[in-house]
């Protein structure tokens, strides 16, 4: 029988000033990884299973297994910039007991076996950034219409979009499997949309001006 289609809530946007008090009131141990997600729109749970193995440093890239990334092939990351400044601190922070690429607030031996099974070493940062937000006055929770950590991934969709990635940039990126869910992440950014609009009549004028001046030796 048919059935009406059902569209979740779209996320929402976290803009820089939000970030910015966001980060000065998260623990250190979230701080990158919370960059990183800004950055990359990496989902929470593939973030945090993370492990240096999975990390090329000569090559700059992340490369997730498929069974990490939920997936039916390798996610593979390039990374630069801020991102791999972030990538190169927690491969420098390695400790011996542990796997993992990011470390959460109670990274020890004797706490291996209490970690958690979906979020690893690093845990699952949700009290954290609701604490974190809480003190920068800023909403969160989904039903009040505010920021969650996924938020991350709507945010760097956006980003990306504006920055003049293709579609099949940002899934690649991100690691969205349909261009049809990357483009629901995507929540637009008019200023960026100006921007190129402009530059698109700018070359239009320059175009035409050079035609007449053929025209008209």
């Amino acid at each position: 029988m048919p059935r009406l289609e059902e569209h979740a809530a779209r996320g929402v946007d976290i803009g820089e000033a939000a970030a910015e008090k966001i980060v000065k009131r998260l623990p250190p141990y979230a701080v990158d990884p919370f960059r990183f997600s800004l950055r990359y729109g990496i989902r929470k749970g593939q973030l945090a299973a993370t492990e240096r193995r999975h990390v090329d440093l000569e090559r700059g890239i992340i490369e997730w297994p498929a069974a990490v990334c939920k997936a039916r092939v390798p996610h593979t990351l390039p990374l630069e910039g801020e991102g791999l400044a972030i990538v190169e601190r927690a491969m420098a922070n390695a400790r011996p007991w542990c796997v993992y690429l990011f470390h959460g607030r109670d990274c020890a031996p004797a706490r291996i076996r209490k970690r958690s099974a979906k979020y690893a070493c690093l845990g699952n940062l949700r009290l954290a950034f609701q604490k974190a937000c809480a003190a920068a006055g800023i909403i969160t929770g989904r039903k009040r219409g505010g920021l969650v950590w996924h938020s991350t991934r709507s945010t760097a969709a956006t980003d990306l979009a504006a920055a003049g990635c293709t579609i099949e940039d940002v899934m690649k990126i991100g690691g969205w499997r349909t261009a049809e869910v990357a483009r629901r992440y995507d929540l637009g950014n008019l200023e960026a949309l100006r921007d190129r609009i402009a530059a698109a009549s700018t070359r239009a004028t320059v175009v035409r001006l050079a035609g007449r001046k053929k025209a008209n030796p």
